[in-house]
């Protein structure tokens, strides 16, 4: 499989995600993202952005790939709630690996046919 327009713009926007994440910590805030509650904001619509638009289809496995959108979307809402830095360094980490998952499984080519069995 090869890496798809769908592909281009969720890892647009999970780049997004990490460049605001790490330019509010360099600079102890950026404008519009001053606290947590900003940030976990700015990750819960560009994170959710991203899963509609790459789909959790790329996935092998769709049911893993749905708890673990709802386990990232879960961690987002707790850091929303807690203003926690902590729970919101765990979110913005549990959306980049949920693409970094995505990415693999729908780039990575998979053998077809048969797969012979030693004697």
């Amino acid at each position: 499989m090869k890496f798809t327009r769908k592909d281009t713009v969720a890892t647009v926007l999970v780049a997004a995600v990490i460049t605001i994440y790490l330019a509010y910590l360099v600079f102890d805030g950026i404008p519009f993202v001053r606290d947590p509650e900003g940030m976990t904001g700015v990750g819960l619509v560009l994170g959710f952005a991203s899963r509609r638009i790459g789909g959790r289809s790329a996935f092998a496995h769709e049911r893993v790939a749905f708890a673990a959108g709802l386990g990232s979307m879960a961690l987002g809402i707790l850091a929303l709630i807690t203003a926690s830095e902590v729970v919101l360094a765990l979110f913005v980490a549990s959306m980049v690996g949920l693409w970094v998952a995505a990415v693999r499984s729908h780039t990575h080519t998979r053998p077809v046919g048969r797969v012979p069995v030693a004697h």
